[in-house]
């Protein structure tokens, strides 16, 4: 049975936010399966959390912005560690929220190859059996999800703490204030997407230059990679280089190959039985101490903690 959420929200402003952490004792980190009138939008700033939605068990990372639309059944269970701000809307809020869900999905899907597949990645946690044929329903068009990296990430959580600033300090004009912070989220998801959709680039020869590392990176995690010698196979400075890739992309190479690098590793721990050590060599990581670090930096989580998850038998 999916419960029936029939709260209210405690402004006329017709959004509430939340942020949600584990440790919490008034908000225990597992949110049941249930389902609401309002749309959701959940933005992971910190560690990481089980999403389940449209009948799938998702991990979602920090960065990770997920919209829920209204009436459909969905869970929570966050990590330790983990701290995600959740905003209810009412749909008469933002009447472009579809229009936002859309632009979703056509910009994670014009996301950069190893960005799109960290989105694939993401699904290798198997379905979870709690979760009955009640969460299963017509898929929306595209899972309504989106990575966001560098500065896109950084502006999101500020306009998240913004409306949470709004709520508490509740002075004139607050409503508008956290009316007008949300539609600005939902605004730079409609543009993102659109800009990804069109194609748009800085310049061509630039983002053929990002797209043929992308590649190479995406055929062979675990390679050898200089780039400061691709950049002067390009006839550029190492620092130009460094400068546009982070540009286009929104974190250098070096952290990029670093992130895809430990999304794969993700992955092999969640569906192998490799070891630990095993796992870093299959990304190009040959240090165990130093892949235990990495990935925790970028997970939030030691990768002994997915280890430790038990797979569902075939």
């Amino acid at each position: 049975m999916v419960a029936y959420e029939d709260r209210t929200i405690t402004d006329e402003s017709g959004i509430t936010l939340t942020m949600h952490t584990a440790q919490q004792a008034d908000r225990p980190g597992a949110m049941p399966l249930h389902r609401h009138r309002f749309c959701e939008l959940v933005l992971v700033a910190q560690g990481g959390c089980e999403f389940f939605y449209y009948g799938e068990r998702m991990f979602l990372l920090p960065g990770d912005l997920m919209l829920v639309e209204a009436e459909q059944p969905h869970a929570c269970r966050l990590k330790a560690e983990g701290r995600l701000y959740v905003c209810h809307f009412e749909p008469w809020v933002a009447p472009d929220a579809l229009h936002a869900l859309a632009g979703l999905e056509q910009t994670a899907a014009a996301q950069p190859a190893g960005v799109r597949r960290r989105l694939r990645d993401m699904y290798a946690f198997n379905e979870d059996e709690a979760l009955t044929a009640e969460t299963h329903g017509p898929r929306p068009g595209g899972r309504c999800l989106r990575h966001l990296l560098g500065q896109e990430k950084e502006r999101m959580l500020g306009l998240c703490q913004a409306i949470a600033d709004e709520q508490d300090a509740r002075k004139m004009g607050f409503v508008r204030m956290k009316q007008s912070y949300l539609e600005q989220i939902l605004i730079l998801l409609r543009r993102q997407g659109k800009q990804a959709a069109a194609g748009e680039s800085p310049s061509s020869w630039k983002q053929e230059m990002v797209d043929q590392i992308l590649h190479q990176i995406d055929e062979n995690v675990a390679g050898a990679f200089d780039f400061n010698a691709f950049a002067h196979s390009q006839g550029i400075t190492a620092t130009y280089f460094r400068a546009v890739f982070k540009g286009i992309v929104g974190m250098p190479p070096v952290d990029y190959l670093n992130h895809v690098r430990v999304l794969k590793a993700l992955a092999l721990l969640q569906t192998t039985d490799l070891t630990i050590s095993e796992t870093a060599a299959q990304v190009g990581i040959y240090d165990a101490n130093y892949f235990s670090r990495l990935f925790k930096k970028v997970t939030g989580y030691p990768p002994r903690y997915f280890k430790s998850i038990p797979k569902d038998p075939e």
